[in-house]
């Protein structure tokens, strides 16, 4: 150990505790030895042998507590300055010790301050002359406070009696940016404006003897900066006592500052907590106009909140008092942070005058508060009282006046010689019980030595007032808390004693310590369920989130703390992976529940993709007020790819029903086809035309069976891309329910409206939705019976989900289709449109999917309702068209001869030669080309010919070469006037059913009739459309 180390000598019972305080000392540049005591004996001896600088103590050592070793230090070395740790917020504590010699007082979260500290105490040991007196023309003073200067790390600064500045230490120079401070400079120039009041009014008071003062200012570093600075302004005086300098030493307090305007931030999220005081409390400016009043002044005072805000209380107070309160407020107002207690009378709304007791608090400096709190509480009754006390006893006027619940006189020595009459009431021991017994014989063990302290503290201070809290033993053997004001009037003539109101607050602490359970309680719970659980303050920032959100956000509670909602909890759509409005939002906007989508996304901070559901609710006071949001959400994501994945193992195990239904039907199918075809060539052989034709025709309808049956499984397995065109539903309502009851005993009834709008719809997948429907209404009626088929027009002003799914508010058909059947059982009607699903023998469970996959793709909605032995009706909602087309009616016959040159492009032979006949036929002219590429130099070739192709078919997809999607883009960029038509069996491809998107005329669905094919060109030709 050098000569010059410092001796520190620490009483702590905590390894852990003792190391965080030399890891402080060491962070603060300070060398020193070191050695650690934890009992009374320890302490003298080691007090005696080491003889140490410093002392440090824990004031919670549980043999030896912070009093007890701060009087052992002053009774064995009473020179050796003493530093006492203590819990956050433990002020009373604190400044106990502080008032029995310690020479400063550290919280335990801030023992980045203990450095610091134990280098003033330090200072003030070892040159106490220093701060007795400092001669400016002393240079062995000057020299005293340079060689301070380097030994301690607070800013000193030594002011004349004109608030020049006659030395400063490094430090100051260094927080002020190394500005240059020559001697005389004005102190104050630096103080910040708001400020300056305050500094000068301390300097003067320290120049008139007033020492030892402790403030707060700003000090300005440069035009737009500030920090805080708590200093301690100490007179130098000389020989006769005249202040002649003053000594300030001062630190930064910038951090705890911010965390001091943290904390009263906070504080407003429990201003619902005061609304339920039984005191009435205000707010009020300096001239007495009312900016907040608390409920309670409705009990007190009678005015609702809107009708006492913005009144001016003075106007309603008595006369005969109104001139002590004015009196009083004036005093109020000239210094911030005073604090006057007032009685007086006042106008209650029901007319008559109350007595009210209030203190009113001048924070017109704090700028959470910006405004005089006011206090009070309704004492008319105890005002009567008094009166009728005053009557009685002269001597225990003023006492009566003091007096709120319980009311006792105390001697110096703690002997009670006066009981009021309500003591009894409230501890149960009678006057004769306790008149000339010591009151702490009352009180609880536990709190004697503190309520001995507080006793002693108020001996030493005339007229002072404090107020404890105790607990007092009570005459049927309990304790009980009591709250209590003691007034020490001993110098009062009249009265010559320490008079102590109180009263029993059992049932507070008992309800305060229930409430207490109870949030430990709910904590307990937040943490416990499966829930992730946010909850916000009413600018949406987070306010506390339980463990299973921070798994599933990736954010820890502290980090997540006073951070947006968004910023923590962001969702995004599903589909589109952009921002959604937030159901945080929702609420604070129109303070009810939110939910949101059934599946939301969110991005951890890891970049996961994670899926939820979440809600929020508004978090609401007894008025309704609102107080924040609570959101409650849960990680789906597990769970839909397992309901993903367990789709995918049913549909695969579909697949081979799925194939062995398939291969039946086609295998009928090509049998009637193959076998007819055969038989035609058989009679043709044998000249009979008019059979073979027959025979044809049969062939015919069995490849359109094949068609349809390809159509559907397209439908169902594309989920599905309709080829839409806009038409009236009507017809196809009328001849699809007549086509699939046709020879049964079943008989269709129509009520349809005569005004129906048109639909944007691809007519064979909505026939084919119908006819699924008659079919199901056959089945359900075996032995015969009607199906009703009604269509009507409605109107959704807002967005819709009645039929089970999101329908945006506009113009809609709604279709039913009842039958009078048995019924579907309620526990099978959630499963009719699932794939695969069936209750019938022979079913095959798509007919009805396959519906539903036709109408979702219309935009629409399909529902069922079924009531048991009464029949089942479906209903379809169809979006209505914005375009309006007039009926067209086709007639079956035979194309009429046409003219025009045709190119057409398909890689399949056989597909590129029917189409050439069927043309040729109809009297086109008609040339083939194999890909794309071939088409295009075929169309350039012959456009620069001058003999050019009036229209081109082209394949959507060539296996190996260039398809109808690119070849269209070429033809385009050369003649933008190409009439194109796009012809694929893949009808479930988007550029079938947005063929114009593409540059294409009209789209060709294979298979197809010579017919169709007719109708299509013919379309194409009197199609004037340009690109």
């Amino acid at each position: 150990m050098m000569d010059n180390d410092i001796r520190v000598l620490l009483v702590e019972d905590s390894i852990s505790e003792a190391k965080l305080i030399v890891s402080s000392l060491l962070s603060s540049q300070i060398l020193f030895k070191l050695k650690q005591v934890a009992a009374e004996d320890e302490l003298k001896e080691q007090l005696k042998g080491f003889n140490p600088d410093i002392v440090i103590s824990n004031y919670n050592v549980a043999s030896l507590n912070g009093l007890k070793a701060l009087k052992i230090v002053k009774e064995h070395s009473p020179k050796t300055p003493v530093i006492i740790l203590t819990l956050p917020n433990n002020e009373e504590t604190a400044i106990a010790c502080y008032r029995n010699g310690a020479s400063d007082y550290i919280f335990k979260n801030e023992l980045e301050l203990l450095g610091p500290a134990m280098q003033r105490a330090l200072l003030k040991s070892k040159f106490p002359e220093s701060y007795e007196i400092l001669n400016e023309n002393d240079k062995r003073s000057i020299d005293t406070f340079e060689l301070i200067d380097h030994t301690i790390s607070d800013m000193l600064l030594i002011l004349d009696s004109q608030g020049h500045i006659t030395f400063a230490s490094s430090s100051y120079h260094r927080i002020l940016n190394n500005k240059k401070i020559e001697t005389g400079y004005d102190f104050f120039s630096d103080v910040h404006p708001g400020d300056r009041g305050l500094t000068l009014q301390t300097f003067h008071d320290v120049l008139k003897g007033d020492s030892d003062k402790r403030i707060e200012y700003r000090l300005i570093i440069q035009d737009d900066e500030y920090k805080h600075i708590e200093s301690q302004w100490n007179a130098a005086v000389d020989e006769l006592g005249h202040v002649r300098q003053i000594i300030l030493v001062a630190r930064i307090i910038t951090k705890r500052k911010r965390a001091e305007e943290a904390l009263r931030e906070s504080v407003k999220h429990f201003r619902a907590l005061l609304e339920n005081i039984s005191d009435a409390i205000s707010l009020i400016n300096p001239y007495g106009i009312v900016l907040y009043t608390s409920r309670s002044t409705n009990r007190v005072l009678g005015y609702s909140a809107n009708e006492f805000v913005g009144t001016n209380v003075f106007d309603l107070i008595h006369t005969d008092d109104l001139s002590t309160v004015l009196e009083q407020m004036t005093v109020l107002r000239k210094k911030e942070g005073s604090v006057q207690s007032l009685q007086f009378r006042i106008k209650h709304k029901d007319a008559s005058w109350r007595w009210m007791e209030g203190v009113v608090n001048n924070l017109t400096h704090e700028p959470s508060v910006q405004a005089i709190v006011f206090n009070y509480r309704d004492i008319t009754e105890r005002k009567e009282a008094e009166e009728a006390f005053r009557e009685n006893d002269k001597r225990f006027r003023a006492l009566v006046e003091n007096s709120s619940d319980a009311l006792i006189l105390i001697s110096g020595d703690g002997i009670i010689s006066y009981v009021g009459p309500s003591f009894s009431h409230i501890v149960g021991h009678s006057q004769e019980e306790t008149l000339t017994v010591n009151l702490f014989q009352f009180i609880h063990p536990d709190d004697r030595k503190q309520t001995e302290s507080l006793f002693n503290e108020l001996l030493k201070r005339p007229r002072h007032i404090l107020t404890i809290q105790f607990r007092m033993f009570h005459k049927d053997g309990s304790w009980r808390w009591m709250e209590g004001v003691a007034n020490n009037l001993l110098t009062e003539p009249s009265i010559g004693a320490i008079v102590l109101n109180f009263r029993d607050i059992t049932d507070r602490k008992k309800a305060n310590e229930a409430l207490a359970e109870e949030k430990g309680r709910l904590l307990v719970t937040l943490r416990s369920i499966g829930e992730g659980v946010i909850t916000t303050d009413i600018l949406g920032r987070v306010m506390l989130m339980n463990k299973s959100a921070e798994l599933i956000t990736q954010y820890t509670q502290e980090e997540a703390f006073d951070k947006p909602i968004r910023q923590i909890l962001p969702l995004r759509s599903i589909k589109s992976e952009e921002s959604i409005d937030h159901p945080v939002d929702k609420v604070l906007k129109t303070k009810r529940i939110a939910d949101a989508a059934d599946h939301v996304l969110i991005m951890h901070r890891n970049k996961e993709r994670h899926i939820i559901t979440d809600n929020a609710a508004p978090i609401q006071d007894k008025d309704g007020n609102l107080l924040g949001v609570v959101v409650v959400f849960r990680d789906t994501t597990d769970r839909l790819k397992m309901e993903e994945e367990l789709l995918k193992a049913r549909k695969i195990e579909s697949i081979g029903i799925l194939a062995g239904g398939i291969a039946h039907d086609f295998n009928n199918i090509l049998s009637a086809i193959l076998g007819n075809i055969s038989m035609s060539k058989m009679k043709l052989e044998h000249g009979n035309k008019e059979k073979s034709l027959e025979l044809l025709i049969r062939a015919e309808k069995a490849s359109e069976r094949a068609r349809d049956l390809t159509q559907q499984l397209l439908t169902f397995s594309k989920g599905g891309a309709p080829v839409r065109k806009t038409s009236s539903i009507s017809d196809l309502l009328r001849d699809s329910a007549n086509f699939s009851s046709a020879g049964s005993n079943v008989r269709c009834e129509f009520a349809i409206s005569p005004n129906l709008w048109q639909v944007d719809m691809d007519g064979g997948q909505m026939s084919q939705v119908i006819n699924n429907l008659i079919i199901n209404a056959r089945q359900a009626m075996p032995n015969g019976g009607v199906v009703t088929i009604e269509a009507l027009n409605i109107i959704f002003d807002s967005d819709n989900t009645k039929y089970g799914v999101l329908l945006k508010k506009g113009n809609y058909i709604k279709i039913a289709v009842r039958d009078q059947g048995m019924g579907i059982a309620p526990e099978n009607l959630q499963k009719i449109f699932d794939p695969y699903f069936t209750t019938k023998k022979t079913g095959s469970g798509l007919g009805l999917a396959t519906s539903y996959s036709i109408i979702k793709n219309h935009e629409g909605a399909i529902t069922a309702e079924s009531i048991s032995g009464k029949g089942t009706t479906f209903i379809i909602v169809l979006p209505a068209s914005k375009n309006i087309m007039p009926v067209q009616k086709v007639q079956e016959s035979r194309p009429a001869p046409a003219h025009g040159k045709i190119l057409i492009m398909d890689d399949e032979d056989i597909i590129a030669e029917m189409s050439e006949t069927m043309l040729t036929e109809l009297g086109y002219q008609v040339r083939t080309a194999k890909d794309g590429k071939e088409a295009i130099e075929m169309y350039i070739k012959h456009k620069n010919a001058g003999s050019p192709f009036d229209v081109v078919i082209m394949d959507l997809t060539i296996p190996g070469g260039m398809g109808g999607e690119e070849a269209i883009k070429q033809l385009i960029d050369f003649d933008p006037n190409v009439k194109a038509i796009v012809s694929s069996g893949y009808s479930n491809d988007p550029i079938m059913a947005n063929y114009k998107n593409f540059g294409f005329t009209n789209v060709l669905t294979k298979p197809y009739q010579i017919r169709e094919l007719a109708r299509i060109i013919e379309s194409a030709f009197t199609d004037n459309s340009t690109l």
